[in-house]
């Protein structure tokens, strides 16, 4: 039954996974998310700095720590300039993912990458940007929007990016340019053949824009938001977080790279959210979404795919093959690094553990989101921590709080629970085939004897 019902889903999931797997634009999506780590750490450093999470029971207290707390906490209200470096950094988020997706996708295609870079930025700034011509002194000066080139540019970053790209490579491939003979410097021929394509992907955005306002009203960007806005409005909640995080393991369970094909989709979401609730904090203003990168793998998934608890299981085991597999994927699992563990053990088809392994990102979606938004236990996460920062450490950094710490250690100790009658099991048929072999070595190495004596 078991296998039928696996032959099932991967009949629905093994074609999903092959065209994700080998998808370029999700491959660039998620390089260009990377691109944008050190802007989010740079300015959630600039926040801590200038506003500290102090609770409001210290400013009451009479401690010497507790005035040296509040001290910090005026000092930094008095210096706002330190919380406008994340005004900044965060405030060109989407310029750098897109920056990042288009030198990927273009590397892909093996073109020219710093002309499609340049294009993209040009496309971008005018596009979202949106810039107009204001009187500033009765001098013309050109404005851009630079409110749309935060978080929320990510999704039209993408669009814009893949758009370009695909122009560039069209006269790529079909060779049209200007020709130079021979003796003309490669360089000069590249800087030339980016003009072409140049103009004609303004001409394509200029028309697709006018279009859209001339049927429904709107521009490109404004499309954009539009279409993928139920998704980041609607994605953070414990059901479909729960679902994604289930899809990712029943990949894994296939082996298939389980976060190489969902973590394209979420991360924008996710990027989007740890960015509104690091604004929201530095202005005063109510932040509440949980879903983020720190949660994600902080809570959710610890250890990577949620294996930290078998990581730690398989450390303490009486199978010799399974501690030394905890040897060595013990220390990666402590930095979110799940593949020694992962094909070691090895999860992929393992029916043993089939039901632990599906069953722990679910229950840890549960209590991620009790702990945050049912009970409020903890500060909803504002410092988007890198995703290798080791397990607990990286709960108590985002959240800025000792009790993150407490819930994620909570979260290992109840994985630990689910996965140890099936270890259990598992280990003990490990162990009986270990025992096999080393009975058929002991009676091959008799035999060998013998046969010496003789």
């Amino acid at each position: 039954m078991f296998d039928k019902m696996m032959r099932n889903i991967e009949k629905v999931m093994g074609p999903v996974a092959d065209w994700a797997s080998s998808n370029r634009y999700l491959k660039a999506i998620m390089t260009g998310i990377l691109a944008t780590l050190t802007l989010t750490i740079v300015g959630a450093l600039g926040v801590i700095i200038g506003k500290p999470p102090i609770p409001e029971v210290v400013f009451d207290s009479e401690s010497i720590f507790a005035k040296m707390l509040v001290g910090w906490a005026n000092w930094g209200d008095n210096h706002l300039w330190i919380r406008g470096i994340n005004d900044i950094s965060t405030g060109i988020i989407g310029i750098a993912f897109t920056m990042g997706l288009t030198y990927n996708l273009a590397k892909h295609y093996k073109l020219n990458e710093l002309g499609a870079l340049i294009t993209s930025l040009m496309i971008y700034f005018f596009i979202v940007g949106e810039p107009t011509s204001i009187l500033i002194n009765d001098v013309a000066t050109l404005q851009v929007n630079m409110s749309a080139f935060g978080a929320t540019g990510i999704f039209s970053g993408i669009i814009i990016s893949i758009i370009v790209v695909e122009i560039i490579r069209l006269f790529h491939v079909k060779d049209i340019g200007i020709k130079f003979p021979d003796s003309v410097p490669i360089y000069v021929k590249t800087s030339f053949n980016a003009i072409l394509p140049g103009i004609v992907t303004v001409l394509v955005f200029i028309l697709i824009n006018g279009i859209l306002t001339a049927l429904f009203g709107v521009k490109l960007p404004e499309l954009i938001t539009t279409i993928f806005s139920p998704l980041v409005n609607n994605f953070d909640n414990v059901f479909l977080v729960g679902l994604f995080m289930l899809i990712i393991n029943l990949f894994w369970f296939m082996g298939i790279h389980g976060g190489s094909i969902i973590m394209p989709i979420i991360l924008p979401i996710e990027l989007q959210n740890i960015v509104e609730n690091l604004n929201n904090y530095s202005a005063g203003l109510p932040y509440d979404k949980v879903f983020t990168t720190p949660v994600h793998f902080g809570f959710i998934l610890i250890g990577g795919a949620g294996i930290f608890a078998l990581a730690f299981l398989n450390f303490f085991s009486k199978s010799k093959g399974l501690k030394q597999i905890g040897r060595i994927g013990f220390i990666p699992s402590v930095f979110n690094i799940s593949e020694p563990t992962m094909f070691g053990t090895p999860i992929p088809f393992n029916t043993k553990l089939f039901i632990p392994f599906v069953t722990v990102p679910v229950i840890n979606t549960i209590i991620t989101y009790a702990a945050f938004d049912w009970f409020h236990f903890i500060n909803y996460p504002i410092l988007n921590v890198p995703a290798q920062t080791p397990v607990i450490l990286i709960a108590m950094a985002a959240s800025a709080s000792v009790k993150a710490g407490l819930v994620a250690l909570i979260i290992i100790l109840v994985d630990i629970a689910i996965y140890y009658p099936f270890h259990k099991s598992f280990e003990k048929d490990m162990m009986k085939e270990e025992q096999e072999e080393e009975q058929m070595t002991a009676r091959s190495n008799d035999q060998e004897s013998g046969i010496s004596v003789q």
